[in-house]
């Protein structure tokens, strides 16, 4: 290798291929503080033709919300070099946590041997190693020359009071005199190079706490204070059965037991005060333009060592700091936000805090569990948990056995707001860890006795303790860990001395460890049943409590839906159905909070009347019966809200609860009055008769009361009972149903709201009368009805009313297609006077039409009348609008409703659409490059990729052409991104639009196949999906797999290269039986159509697949799908028949039960001569095939084979 070095960068490098030494890479290497330049070329010896071209340069960068991720973007591309330039970006990025950009020329085709795949990756191998050294060289001699710098400083600048003496420094970021030594960011007051914070060893290391010696709890922590020469930790240490000592010496971490932290920080006082400034101004909600300068500063100084120094300094000092200018409201503020800073710095970037912060953190921050205000011991649990979800339990083992020590007050001194801090703490760790503390350290598991130990807390004298520690023990129970179920029987004796605890805290708990163990132990309950349906009734009638009430219903909901335990609840019916129907009443104060919205619908709605909204990724693709359907789950009318907490880690809880407004409304929150409608709803499904009968006095005297509370609570009963009884209250629905329709003029609006939810809950019946003229008796009464109300003059009546005749729509399907004109131009009508809240329902009736109605609603007089409504919209609506979410996703149905049909207006939605892709994915990557800037919101990228895909599909192969060919930038530079995106439904969307492309637009397609395989290959791999978020990751994979299928059919034998990995990924899927049916299918649907162009590579290992490919592909309809599987499959089957011998019957079995031949489709059209072929092949190679048919063989399959195969 030779080298030349200048005295400025760049490095200049050459040196020869592994695997072509006559071929030399040329490098220049520039190592910037911020950043790297790297470009390379190659040059063969004798070489002297002209410069060749610059080839490709792509930028690369770490991604910061996703640790150990890249992203990149090509700034210039060329086709044969983009891969590897792409490849090796993203590399260096992730090794060197910087931007990196790399131009690289390099060409293989003239080393000698000719450019092969083994050639290129001996020399991409090569090109990290080098570079790699030198990056580490760079950084070694970096620390060198900083350690001599500060040392130089340090000497010359210690003053007598032995600390740095620094000149004085303003919080400004205009002045421009050139007197002053200003500094441009809060980074650069705390990342001074010059000795502002000194991290001062200690002579001497601090005595460990002695027993004998009581103590304040007011205990020092790691900062030096006042004169005191030692700062113990706050936590005391306690023996436990987790034997910590050794967990220590094993991961090199030193005992905590009577340890205290060798070194004194103190903060700069300076710099102290400028960040509780900027931290302070942050909360200015009053002056937006300090509150951003404020924002500005903070983001910069997240890029000093010192930060999280000094937010803890902030956060877990309890008094003023000298100098601070700031009234104990106003510090308590500035802590809170340090906290909150803290916590954000620890879960985005925990690998990069050195360890003498983390060593401070945890020192220091604990002593915030003492706090006097609740809110601060609050936020002390929120960074512990943070550090324990970052660093794993392991990378803090002393903190469970201390916390452990404070709750149970072990040194006897502990007060109880430090119990309850210390409490509240363990009980966030364990929420956000469920699965970290039940895994096993050296042959241990932390929950082993952390389980018994939160048992004996339920009776500490503290009520909140005894609450946070049941609700702690609630968290485990659905998971069912060992330590649990062991001591089981104690948890069911403690929840039995404390179901009459005076807390109502702690009773809400002990209800929801009963309907928890409902789940997982029902034969546990049983013997209890009737002591327990006496309780939980009293409880649910303690309505001054109706969180506690809700909690008691639960148990109904619960011990109903289970199998095993709703029969014993039989014999109470009589009492616990008149207790649900009392609950459903409207209390008094949900009265006064609902009453007098009155004609509001000319009102514009409020921006906190708007409930936030989220994309819905169209569900995973499943091939059924032929066709693409999509798994979408329609919540029931009782779907608890606010429950979404999908930005949170794991149990993690947020710091600022805003939706106290929602909580306003009873109509906007899981309820007494919800749950009990629920409960019901369950009873009747399970009981049916006896439950009707029950409430039937109830509707009688009630649907007529002249009081309009129980007017309403009779109307939601009715309904609530629609699909359980519905047997056996059709005899009376011809009464009713008229009646139903007649409240629907009634003068209380919450009626008429809720009578068009119970009548939406009988549309079934109505859609499935069997004469014409008792459904215009009554079904089309009761739709105009719903349809009138759309247009109520009370928005909660519209917005109940769309509701109801979506539900009208699913129940009805394509019996609606004759009504579709007026239906159409009543939606017309709402587009013209809705506000901003109900046009999202709106959306929702349009899309439910299209999807259950389908091509009926291709009529030309029916597109006129939608259409131009749908593209008002589209034009009005900005791109930044939560209400394009609805709205794109209502035009993807409409786009598959219509069809071909959609052709007029596909160019310009098409192209709204790719615009919208590439600037969310510009804004992303800006966020990234700049903190300050917003994270965009994923979910526009969810809707337009759905709208694409159904567009792709709608629309004719030579328009799909055009479309996807079309775009600036192009499509599939876009979906590289997307498929690679940190969000499951970016991705599971992103394989949609794929393998739609490889369908319906494959020659666009196929140039960028060797850019795409590589990503779908990486994602097929089930390592991929966290187990946190597996029901979304299995619908990403599913979405692969269904995409690479496609891809194969249509790839042909340029698949080759990929086979191999392709064939490891799907036998691993096949091979997992906690995978889904549907993913299943689709991974043995690729897998078989393999087989389709690369028969002879899959046939040598054809016994490692047979037998997970067949009993997977068995349970597949008859579709072209499978067709197309079992044809790839039999090709591979004839080139190695041998290999099948343990797997023949199987196969022979699913070619008898095979019997769709009609489909018109030229790719499976020998499909019957092939099965016909591979059995005559094994009739020559077996000796007995009558024996072997009769012995092995079902005898319907042996006839099948017998009378089609003539076997």
């Amino acid at each position: 290798m030779s080298k030349t070095h200048h005295s400025a960068e760049p490095i200049e490098l050459s040196f020869p291929l592994p695997k072509a030494p006559d071929t030399r890479v040329h490098l220049s290497l520039t190592i910037q503080a911020t950043s790297s330049h790297l470009f390379l070329t190659t040059k063969s010896n004798g070489d002297t033709s002209t410069p060749v071209s610059l080839g490709s340069f792509v930028y690369a960068i770490p991604d910061r919300y996703n640790p150990g991720q890249t992203l990149s973007t090509p700034l210039y591309t060329h086709e044969s070099t983009l891969e590897f330039t792409t490849r090796l970006a993203k590399l260096l990025a992730q090794r060197t946590q910087k931007p990196v950009y790399v131009g690289n020329s390099i060409s293989f085709a003239d080393t000698g041997m000719g450019g092969t795949v083994e050639e290129e990756m001996e020399g991409f191998r090569k090109v990290v190693e080098v570079v790699t050294d030198e990056v580490k060289k760079s950084k070694l001699n970096h620390k060198i020359s900083q350690a001599t710098l500060v040392a130089q400083r340090a000497s010359d600048s210690v003053g007598d009071s032995g600390r740095a003496q620094v000149s004085a420094r303003q919080y400004s970021t205009t002045s421009q005199s050139p007197d002053l030594h200003l500094y441009d960011t809060l980074a650069d007051v705390i990342a001074d190079p010059r000795p502002l914070v000194h991290l001062r060893k200690r002579s001497t290391v601090s005595k460990p706490l002695e027993e004998s010696t009581p103590r304040s709890v007011a205990i020092e922590g790691p900062f030096r204070r006042g004169p005191s020469a030692h700062s113990h930790s706050y936590l005391a240490s306690h023996n436990s059965p987790f034997d910590l000592s050794l967990v220590s010496s094993i991961w090199g971490w030193p005992s905590f037991k009577g340890a205290a932290v060798d070194m004194a920080w103190q903060p700069e006082q300076e710099a102290l005060g400028q960040l509780a400034s900027c931290l302070k101004d942050s909360l200015s909600g009053h002056n937006k333009n300090v509150q951003k300068q404020a924002e500005t500063m903070l983001a910069q100084a997240k890029s000093s060592p010192d930060i999280n120094n000094y937010l803890t300094y902030l956060f877990s000092s309890s008094e003023t700091p000298a100098g601070l200018p700031y009234s104990p409201v106003e510090y308590h503020a500035v802590r809170a936000a340090a906290a909150t800073m803290l916590k954000n710095n620890i879960r985005t970037g925990y690998k990069t805090i050195p360890p003498d912060s983390l060593t401070l953190v945890r020192s220091s921050v604990p002593l915030a569990l003492q706090d006097k205000n609740q809110s601060i011991r609050n936020y002390a649990g929120n960074v512990i948990t943070q550090i324990v979800t970052r660093g794993g339990i392991l990378g803090w083992p002393q903190l469970l056995p201390e916390l452990l020590s404070l709750i149970g007050n072990e040194p006897g001194n502990i007060t109880p707001e430090a119990q309850e801090g210390a409490m509240d703490a363990l009980a966030k760790v364990c929420e956000d860890n469920r699965k970290m503390l039940d895994k096993d350290y050296q042959g241990q598991r932390p929950l082993t006795f952390i389980i018994p130990k939160l048992i004996d807390f339920t009776v500490s004298d503290n009520p909140k303790v005894r609450s946070l520690a049941l609700g702690t023990l609630n968290v485990f129970i659905p998971q069912k860990p060992q330590a649990l179920l062991v001591s089981l029987d104690d948890l069911l004796n403690r929840l039995f001395q404390l179901a009459n605890d005076p807390s109502s805290d702690v009773r809400r708990q002990v209800c929801r460890a009963f309907v928890q163990i409902v789940e997982i132990r029902p034969d546990k309950i049983l013997p209890h049943i009737g002591g327990l349906v006496d309780y939980m009734i009293a409880q649910q009638k303690k309505i001054e409590d109706e969180e506690l009430a809700c909690d008691a219903a639960e148990f109904w909901l619960t011990v109903g839906e289970h199998g095993e335990l709703w029969k014993s609840l039989a014999p109470y019916l009589n009492k616990i159905i008149p207790v649900l129907l009392e609950s459903m009443v409207y209390s008094d104060e949900d009265i006064a909070m609902l009453e007098g919205g009155g004609n509001d619908a000319d009102e514009e709605d409020r921006a906190e009347d708007i409930k936030p909204t989220f994309a819905k990724t169209k569900g995973a693709r499943i091939l059924t019966n032929g066709e693409e359907v999509e798994v979408v789950e329609n919540g029931g009318g009782y779907a608890k809200l606010g429950d979404d907490d999908d930005d949170l880690d794991e149990g993690e809880i947020e710091e600022f609860d805003d939706d106290d407004d929602d909580d306003d409304n009873p109509e906007d929150r899981w309820n007494l009055r919800k749950c009990s409608a629920a409960a019901l709803d369950v009873f009747a499904t399970d009981f049916r008769g006896p439950v009707f009968e029950t409430i039937l006095p109830y509707l009688m005297t009630n649907l007529r009361h002249e009081e309009w509370p129980y007017r309403e609570a009779a109307v939601l009963a009715l309904g609530a009972v629609a699909e359980g009884c519905l047997e056996v209250v059709t005899p009376h629905l011809p009464d009713l149903v008229p009646y139903l329709i007649s409240l629907l003029n009634d003068p209380e609006p919450l009626v008429r709201q809720i009578t068009c939810w119970t009548l939406g809950r009988y549309s079934s019946w109505g859609a499935n009368l069997n004469t014409a003229a008792l459904r215009a008796q009554f079904f089309e009464p009761m739709m105009e009805g719903i349809l009138t109300k759309m247009l109520d003059n009370n928005k909660r009546v519209q917005e109940a009313g769309a509701s109801a005749f979506a539900h009208l729509e699913e129940k009805a399907g394509h019996a609606l297609t004759p009504y579709c004109e007026p239906i159409i131009r009543q939606f017309v009508r709402c587009f013209e006077k809705y506000k901003d809240r109900n046009m999202f329902i709106l959306y929702d009736c349009v899309q439910t039409l299209a999807e259950h109605v389908g091509h009926g609603l291709a009529q030309p007089q029916l597109i006129d009348i939608l259409m131009p409504a749908l593209i008002h919209r589209w034009n009005k609506v900005s791109d930044q609008s939560k209400e394009l979410f609805p709205l794109l996703e209502c035009l993807s149905y409409v786009a598959t409703a219509l069809s071909t049909s959609f052709a007029p207006f596909a160019q310009p939605v098409f192209a709204r659409c790719t615009k919208i892709i590439h600037q969310n994915l510009e804004e992303y990557m800006a966020s990234v490059n700049n903190p300050i800037l917003d994270t965009p919101d994923k979910d526009f990228l969810v809707t337009s990729l759905d709208l694409v895909s159904a567009i792709v599909q709608a629309v004719d192969q030579k328009q799909s052409a055009e479309l996807v060919s079309g775009t600036q930038p192009g499509l599939f530079d876009l979906l590289t991104f997307c498929m690679e995106d940190a969000e499951n439904e970016v991705r599971q969307s992103a394989y949609a639009v794929l393998g739609d492309c490889a369908k319906y637009a494959f020659p666009q397609l196929r140039p960028f196949l060797p850019t795409l395989l590589p990503i779908l290959i990486q994602q097929l791999d089930l390592d991929q999906i966290l187990d946190e978020q597996i029901a979304t990751g299995f619908s990403v994979l599913n979405n692969a797999c269904w995409s690479a299928g496609e891809i194969a059919i249509q790839y042909g034998k340029e698949l080759e290269p990929y086979v191999g990995q392709l064939l490891e990924r799907y036998l691993h899927i096949l091979g997992n039986p906690e995978v889904p049916r549907s993913v299943l299918e689709n991974s043995a649907i690729a897998l078989g159509r393999l087989g389709l162009d690369n028969s002879g590579v899959l046939a040598p290992v054809l016994s490692t697949f047979s037998e997970p490919f067949l009993k997977s592909i068995h349970s597949v309809e008859h579709t072209v799908e499978k067709a197309t599987a079992m044809k790839g499959f039999c090709l591979v089957v004839l080139k190695n028949p041998q290999a099948m011998e343990k797997d023949l019957a199987r196969l022979f079995t699913i070619i008898a039960r095979y019997n769709n031949f009609v489909e018109v489709n030229p790719l499976i059209a020998d499909l019957r001569q092939i099965f016909q072929h591979t059995l005559e092949t094994y009739k020559s190679l077996i000796p007995d095939m009558n024996a072997f048919l009769t012995s092995q063989i079902a005898p319907a399959d042996v006839t099948a084979l017998r009378t089609i195969y003539s076997l």
